[in-house]
Formats: structure tokens, sequence, C-alpha cells
């Protein structure tokens, strides 16, 4: 059984503590994390990429949707999705 979750992140300077604990604990089960950077702010969104991929390593696929659009983010990671359960969440889910 394999599980992806995916995570649009609207504003990663706010949620950027919960995002790396999100991936942390995926990480610990091998989780696999479609997070998609929700924000139109290009630096932050570079900044945002930069960090989750080097933090996240081969648990994370980065995406950049930049619309604000919390739905269309979630549209754009099932695309690229292959594994057998989904569960999505939010930037600032606990």
């Amino acid at each position: 059984m394999s599980l992806s979750i995916v995570l649009p992140i609207g504003n990663y300077s706010r949620d950027r503590d919960n995002v790396l604990k999100i991936l942390s604990q995926c990480q610990r089960y091998g989780i696999q994390i479609y997070a998609v950077i929700d924000d139109e702010a290009l630096n932050e969104s570079h900044h945002a990429i930069l960090e989750l991929k080097q933090v996240g390593k081969n648990s994370i696929e980065v995406l950049f949707f930049g619309r604000k659009n919390p739905g269309g983010a979630r549209n754009l990671a099932l695309e690229k999705i292959e594994s057998e359960w989904i569960q999505f969440c939010d930037s600032d889910d606990e």
C-alpha cells in the first residue's frame, strides 16, 4: 500500500514551522509529499522550494502553482501522483 499527501502551501513564511513538522513526520513513515506552492510572491516561493527540497530530499516533490487557489493546487498534484491512497491537508493543519 502506498500513500501520498498533497499539501498546498499558500503562505510559507506563516506556516513554515508547521510544514517542516509535517514533512518530518511523513519522512519517518516513508510517506511521499506533494507540496504545491500556491503563492504569487515569487521570492517567497523560490525560498520555500529550495528549503523544502533540501530538507525533504527524496520524500518530497515540490510543485509551483502560484495562483492562490488550493483546489487548483490539489488538482496539479493529482496529475503527478501514482500512489494507491491520497490524503489532502493544508499547510496550517496539525
